[in-house]
């Protein structure tokens, strides 16, 4: 190792103490230090200093490859318990990064969501939910402990069964596993609270197998199975799927004749393959709204919150900071690999592999929209750092000479920030710091964490906090009073006034899905149903998963006359909440104009027996009975709407009309 390796080293720990004291800045991978008391981000920058002291007492022994280390199980196996033991001592107290607190009030919900583009892995919190007890908040929360643990011992199997497979030497294996731990990823495995850790743990099983199996070291069917375990748990991993193919293609005949020609007709080829992907990436850019939005665009429109683009300074910022906090040793590993062959290294099938993995992995956490903002949002794109991890270590262990030192100043580097992360999760002070740092980088996004963090200061007794943050809300977000205003609005008939109010609103907001739903509501009242559908589906796309939102749309469709399309839009609406009675009021009216009476008054029921529905559900179910003369269900009908505050005199005059009705 040569002094400018050292050089880089050091510059990054300098880094790293620098930019502890700019903790609001849009430093936020490199600031982890910046939320302690002072004296920590000295000690630390004096071990980070001191530690590579320690790497001048190997000796070439290290190195020998002669014979197999009978030691490295059991070195292996007292590194597990460690981390695992580190996993459950070390989990997350707080749960402000991504959507944690979020993420817990829906899993503790009788109804909890299952959301499409993490299916498995909201799912399997569920069914863990359910054995621990249920619909409750304790039970919530450790079922993401559980699940998040249980990944990360997971991850050490998984890591240590390839190094047992890949490596002869114990400091290869060790090297490895230690690497792999100090990834900044790894913070998912310490109780956090999202639905990533098993995605996480599939891309890490699919990347090391595929590894595996382009060595010729076990069968690339294994890939096969990662690669779909890792869709069923996130949609993110389609991006694994040209990894998988080429595995599969590897030793066919086709690759043969593929490698067979020249230079001319591989480009061919190639560019044949990259349109194929670009059709289909149009495909779904231009036919769901859903796609495009999630995808960051070029250039500025008018639904980009904050100048937010591809190549804006802010998302390049984040980007940087986002590899830097996965792989904080990135410096010292591009320098080390650098020096080697790495155009003949290309060629061999399983540094393709990889490369082709880090590519797309990398590729999609750049191209997509962080949607509350990258420093919180990190855990959504973390799995990015995997493969690239794997490439760095892999690459300097594998030699005839492995690279030990070089490893070991990746791995100081990404423990020196690993380490503070996981600490400060545990801290509430540190979190809360952090919090409010991170929801003044991306104003518009973090709209709603404001009401986390109230909600918070509420539980823990902090009702001062909590009030001083509300009024702060109130006059930093405006819009959010002009959206009262113009809800006030629509239920006075001022439908135009509303609409005003929701362009005001939306001219500073666009990512304010509340705000295009009622502006779609006021245009429905006006009669422009084709442009409040529009409108709805832009709220849908910024707030998927919203059973309201999509029984608007259904309404409007109904409105239209389109039955059809309504139906499928309720049936959507119904399995994210069968218990809303509006909803079942649509499927009332779609039975109606059919002409099924019975199973209009099945869905008319069902809508008026929700509490929280409009009352004029109630009243129609009970003029069906008087029609019918069934007396006594229409006289409890209106005894129930007296209870949920129904004007008395109109029921009255029911009960002059009616004189058979009994209350």
């Amino acid at each position: 190792m040569n002094r400018r390796t050292f050089a880089v080293y050091y510059l990054t720990l300098v880094l790293l103490f620098l930019a502890s004291f700019f903790p609001s800045f849009r430093v936020w991978g490199y600031n982890q230090w910046a939320h302690f008391p002072l004296h920590v981000p000295i000690l630390l920058f004096a071990l980070g200093a001191i530690a590579p002291l320690l790497l001048r007492f190997f000796t070439p022994n290290d190195y020998d490859q002669s014979t197999p280390s009978k030691s490295g199980w059991l070195i292996s196996g007292i590194l597990i318990t460690f981390f695992a033991a580190a996993f459950v001592i070390f989990r997350n107290e707080t749960h402000f990064l991504g959507d944690g607190y979020l993420q817990l009030s829906l899993l503790a919900e009788d109804n909890p969501l299952i959301k499409n583009r993490e299916f498995g892995e909201s799912l399997a919190h569920i069914l863990v939910r359910n054995l621990l007890g249920g619909a409750k908040q304790d039970a919530a929360l450790l079922s993401y402990q559980i699940i998040s643990i249980g990944s990360g011992i997971g991850f050490i199997a998984a890591v240590l069964f390839f190094s047992q497979m890949a490596f002869v030497q114990k400091w290869q294996r060790v090297c490895f596993l230690l690497g792999m731990l100090s990834g900044g990823y790894s913070l998912l495995f310490f109780g956090y609270v999202e639905n990533y850790s098993l995605f996480a743990l599939a891309v890490t099983a699919f990347t090391l197998t595929g590894l595996l199996a382009a060595l010729g070291r076990i069968s690339s069917a294994w890939s096969i199975v990662f690669v779909a375990l890792a869709i069923f748990f996130h949609i993110f991993g389609v991006v694994l799927v040209p990894a998988a193919v080429f595995l599969v293609m590897n030793k066919s005949r086709v690759w043969v004749r593929v490698q067979s020609c020249r230079l001319g007709m591989k480009l061919l080829i190639s560019g044949v393959l990259i349109v194929m992907a670009i059709v289909v990436f149009y495909h779904y850019y231009s036919t769901n709204l859903f796609f495009q939005l999630a995808v960051l665009p070029i250039m500025a429109c008018e639904l980009t919150a904050e100048g937010y683009t591809l190549f804006s300074i802010n998302h390049l910022m984040d980007y940087l900071n986002l590899l830097f906090l996965l792989l904080p040793g990135i410096g010292v590993a591009i320098l080390t690999i650098g020096k080697s062959p790495i155009r003949r290294d290309l060629r061999r099938p399983e540094y393709i592999f990889v490369f082709l993995v880090c590519v797309c992995a990398l590729g999609s956490a750049f191209i997509f929209d962080p949607k509350i903002g990258m420093p919180r949002d990190w855990d959504l794109f973390a799995f990015a750092g995997i493969p690239v991890s794997i490439a760095v270590f892999y690459r300097l262990l594998s030699s005839p000479r492995p690279d030990y030192k070089g490893s070991f100043l990746i791995i100081l580097l990404g423990l020196l920030v690993l380490g503070p992360r996981v600490a400060g999760q545990t801290i509430p002070s540190v979190s809360l710091a952090q919090a409010h740092d991170y929801k003044e980088l991306d104003k518009i996004k973090n709209k709603n964490f404001w009401h986390i963090l109230i909600k918070y200061y509420e539980q823990n007794g902090s009702s001062q906090k909590a009030d001083s943050l509300m009024t702060e809300w109130n006059s930093r977000f405006p819009e959010r009073q002009l959206l009262r205003q113009s809800f006030t609005l629509l239920k006075s008939g001022q439908a135009g006034k509303a609409a005003e109010l929701c362009q005001r609103v939306l001219n500073v907001n666009p990512h304010y899905p509340d705000a295009w739903l009622n502006l779609g509501l006021a245009y429905k009242y006006m009669g422009k149903v084709d442009s409040a559908i529009i409108y709805y589906r832009i709220a849908n796309a910024l707030n998927p998963y919203n059973a309201r939102t999509l029984g608007n749309i259904a309404s409007a469709f109904i409105y239209k006359g389109n039955i059809l399309e309504a139906g499928h839009w309720l049936d959507d609406a119904l399995k994210i909440d069968s218990t809303i009675g509006e909803l079942y009021y649509y499927r009332a009216i779609i039975s109606r104009k059919r002409g099924d009476r019975n199973e209009y008054l099945r869905n008319l029921t069902r809508a008026a027996s929700d509490e929280r529905a409009s009352l004029e559900y109630l009243l129609e179910l009970a003029d069906i009975y008087l029609q019918n003369r069934d007396y006594e269900k229409a006289g409890r009908l209106y005894k129930v709407g007296l209870d949920r505050g129904i004007d008395k005199s109109y029921v009255d005059s029911i009960h002059v009309a009616y004189p058979q009705i009994r209350f």
